[in-house]
């Protein structure tokens, strides 16, 4: 569950949180997401060092 306190940074305009995005927005309140900002699936074509999920994954 995501704690209201648990933010990266925050600003008099909000709050910016990190984590994985299926798991953070169901917990967030109705009308209060101005920008979602994830990491595009076409960079999961190109195998990284740090071992990136397959495409389908």
């Amino acid at each position: 569950m995501i704690d209201r306190d648990d933010y990266i940074y925050k600003t008099n305009l909000g709050k910016a949180f990190c984590g994985d995005s299926l798991e953070l927005i169901p917990q967030l309140e109705d009308d209060s997401i101005d920008l979602v900002m994830t990491s595009p699936p076409f960079a999961l074509l190109r195998k990284k060092e740090y071992g990136n999920k397959e495409q389908n994954e």
